[in-house]
């Protein structure tokens, strides 16, 4: 069985280049629920937005992480997933976000232009 997963780009609680698991989402909201590798060492799971992450692709899942993935995000079919991971990236890796502090970490486009484009797509939404 295949997942959706991604590295971090930046948070405060995961580590930057973590890998996370997607678990699931709601519909109209621009996030999604993780479980990573926070910066302590111990696995969390939490919100965070999509453009947060990159690198989405499908990847081979423990029997433990199955039993909580959404089956939206899970395929026994790894191409699927594959196109889907890549939609992802299409959609959010080009998406322009600050750190915390106020600096810019990535140029890009507005999130908003992102969410429309994500919303359009009838088999990502």
């Amino acid at each position: 069985m295949y997942g959706l997963v991604a590295n971090v780009i930046s948070d405060n609680a995961l580590r930057n280049g973590a890998l996370v698991h997607l678990f699931y989402r709601y519909a109209g909201e621009p996030r999604v629920f993780v479980s990573g590798l926070s910066k302590r060492g111990r696995r969390i799971e939490k919100w965070i937005p999509y453009k947060r992450l990159e690198n989405y692709r499908a990847k081979s899942l423990s029997e433990y992480v199955q039993s909580r993935v959404n089956p939206y995000f899970m395929s026994e079919d790894k191409k699927e997933l594959t196109n889907i991971a890549n939609k992802y990236n299409q959609v959010w890796c080009g998406v322009r976000f600050y750190h915390r502090n106020g600096e810019l970490l990535k140029e890009g486009r507005l999130e908003s232009e992102a969410w429309s484009e994500f919303i359009e797509c009838d088999e990502i939404y």
